[in-house]
């Protein structure tokens, strides 16, 4: 870092050998350049052209590290597509950390793509997904353990699809909707087995077990740092006023939750009923 190269010269292409590339934020790399680094295994970079570096990402067949950030707000949706396209080309890829805005128009994720079988972590914050991508679930990623997505709409059947994911430990999902999810299965059902960290940061999740009796160890036994967003009036209107209640399942995290990070939304709400609300979580 502060090596003060604005854009990294084209003669690098010329190292045709590269395993490992890294540049800081301040210097752009050319999707000329990067095409001729198909021996690359880790890249960490900013595309000097975030339209072309998308359709020539794909060729990197031997990349196992992506880490990059996309401003996508100026591009179309074909930029969306070529990124995904690009990325199911990536079979060896393990990790994928994209940073960066979205354009605020969901994408579809289709049923024709596929996902890395051995990614374990994935990062997308220049894509919103209209619904969870169909790729995400426990046959095709065993060993996905880092989950950060921008998703329109979450439904139930996807949460307990991610929940039965063996090896996740980190999810943060962005949704604009209120979320209940029905767990509907056996009691000696076990969800987010593993799960450390779990945040909704726009909107708010919670379980309904339909009178199912759960053990300590049925959903996220191991959590530790929950943080998520939950409006006063849902609240109010869904008589779930005290911390037991809000989540649905009393004995969650008791044993492993070190820290709770909730954001209230208090508009059109009573001065009392805020008060009972932070009560609930303190």
């Amino acid at each position: 870092s502060g090596t003060g190269i604005q854009e990294l010269p084209e003669s690098v292409g010329l190292l045709t050998k590269l395993l490992c590339l890294r540049a800081n934020e301040g210097t752009r790399v050319s999707a000329g350049l990067i095409v001729k680094l198909t021996s690359l295994q880790e890249m960490w970079i900013c595309p000097a052209d975030i339209s072309q570096f998308v359709k020539v990402l794909g060729k990197l067949r031997e990349l196992r590290v992506l880490r990059t950030s996309l401003f996508t707000h100026g591009q179309d949706e074909r930029t969306d597509r070529d990124l995904l396209e690009s990325l199911q080309n990536l079979h060896k890829i393990h990790t994928i950390d994209i940073g960066g805005s979205s354009r605020m128009k969901s994408v579809m994720w289709e049923a024709g793509f596929t996902s890395p079988r051995r990614l374990r972590h994935l990062r997308l914050r220049s894509l919103v997904f209209y619904r969870m991508p169909v790729g995400i679930n426990p046959l095709l990623l065993p060993n996905l353990c880092y989950l950060d997505l921008q998703v329109q709409i979450v439904k139930e059947q996807d949460m307990e699809t991610l929940g039965r994911l063996p090896e996740l430990r980190h999810l943060k999902l962005c949704s604009c909707k209120t979320h209940v999810v029905s767990v509907e299965k056996a009691a000696g059902d076990s969800y987010f087995r593993k799960l450390r960290y779990f945040s909704t940061p726009c909107s708010f999740l919670r379980f309904d077990l339909h009178g199912v009796i759960c053990s300590t160890k049925t959903i996220m036994p191991r959590l530790e740092s929950l943080e998520f967003f939950v409006r006063v009036l849902f609240l109010r209107d869904a008589n779930l006023l005290g911390f037991d209640k809000l989540l649905g399942f009393g004995n969650h995290g008791r044993t492993s939750l070190r820290r709770v990070e909730a954001t209230m939304a208090c508009l059109g709400a009573r001065v009392t009923e805020v008060e009972e609300a932070e009560a609930a979580l303190a």
